[in-house]
């Protein structure tokens, strides 16, 4: 049997794991150059990425904001293909969890049940739908070519659970850019 030189258990690891959020956080966590590069806490702790991700998720109420600072920072150490599948996976089931007539697929979330009626979103709901739309953005952005095809899975579900952002988007874009060059003829 092989012997791990990496943590990849949560239960029992929770103040070490918080630990590796405030390193992230502060910009001081590093990068171990060994497959399967877990993260390296200054004092010499490694943990894989994936855990650390669902760990969050577990214990940081829903934040837009908060999240998509988290994952910037991830982004920026150290890209977003060392994340994006994990993040991906909790988003999900973050969303199953808050919108009951959202129904599995394949591989991802799948459409809605049909014939239910569209019901009024609440502000929570329209900021996950909002950090799907992010996601979906950042496998555009950051991604290779065929992670449009997941991009558009995660538009269609925010469309369909009655978010107008997705047309929002289309129009307007992200607003990252100057509008110079947004609007250049």
């Amino acid at each position: 049997m092989r012997e791990l030189n990496y943590l990849v258990k949560i239960e029992g690891n929770e103040a070490l794991l918080e630990k590796f959020i405030e390193a992230i956080d502060n910009n001081t966590v590093k990068i171990d150059k060994a497959y399967p590069n877990p993260y390296v806490l200054d004092s010499g702790e490694k943990f894989l990425l994936d855990k650390i991700i669902e760990y969050f998720f577990q214990t940081r109420p829903f934040s837009k904001e908060l999240y998509i600072s988290f994952f910037e920072k991830l982004r920026k150490l150290n890209g977003f293909d060392s994340y994006y599948y994990s993040l991906g996976k909790q988003t999900e089931k973050l969303v199953f969890d808050t919108f009951g007539r959202v129904k599995k697929g394949n591989s991802n979330i799948s459409k809605t049940e049909e014939n239910l009626p569209k019901t009024i979103l609440t502000e929570n709901e329209k900021e996950l739908l909002s950090f799907l739309c992010y996601l979906a953005v950042s496998h555009i952005k950051y991604g290779p070519s065929y992670a449009s095809v997941t991009a558009n899975e995660y538009f269609d579900i925010v469309t369909e659970l009655g978010s107008d952002e997705v047309e929002q988007l289309k129009k307007f874009g992200t607003g990252k850019l100057p509008k110079e060059l947004t609007e250049y003829k």
